[in-house]
């Protein structure tokens, strides 16, 4: 009899995975990782204090998700953003947002729009005291809660992976108070 196929990475070795992935992810937007800078699995495993094996995943995925790409005989490195890359996501990032939040309120739940609006106002008070901090805690669960709301998958999945993208450069955009009034 064959053995059952099953995923050999641990929950622990997942979780790691994915603090190196969100470790290294904020060091690029941070400029703490600059635009076409090498990257080894041994100096990133050193300063992360894990396994080379989990900082070898998150690699992998970053990768995936055109953060860092290959460069012949250098490996690694963080992949340059373009002005015209930037403006790309951005637009499909709108698209996608706009799709969602017409489908949201067609679909929502009455406790769904209720979460929507206390998240909104709460937003807005944060965007008004320019309180970064406060606006990026409560930004994840305002969409999260549009994106259950519009109770598509495919959905889901296209703006989770367009955001993933947008680190380098929301995290700058969010310092700016006008950006975070734009946003609300």
């Amino acid at each position: 009899m064959n053995a059952p196929i099953t995923n050999h990475q641990t929950d622990d070795e997942h979780s790691l995975t994915e603090r190196a992935y969100r470790a290294i992810s904020h060091a690029i937007a941070r400029l703490e990782l600059k635009p076409g800078e090498s990257l080894t699995q041994d100096r990133l495993a050193k300063w992360l204090a894990i396994s080379r094996t989990p900082v070898r995943e998150a690699l992998r995925r970053l990768e995936q998700d055109g953060i860092l790409q290959t460069a012949p005989g250098r490996g690694l490195i963080v992949a340059e953003l373009t002005i015209k890359d930037a403006d790309d996501l951005l637009e499909m990032l709108c698209l996608l947002d706009t799709q969602a939040a017409g489908l949201a309120a067609q679909r929502r739940t009455p406790a769904q729009a209720e979460r929507l609006v206390a998240i909104a106002q709460e937003l807005m008070v944060a965007a008004e005291r320019y309180d970064i901090e406060a606006w990026d805690r409560i930004d994840q669960p305002y969409h999260e809660t549009l994106l259950d709301a519009s109770n598509n998958l495919y959905l889901r999945r296209s703006i989770e992976d367009v955001r993933r993208r947008l680190p380098r450069i929301t995290y700058h955009l969010s310092r700016q108070p006008e950006h975070l009034l734009e946003g609300s």
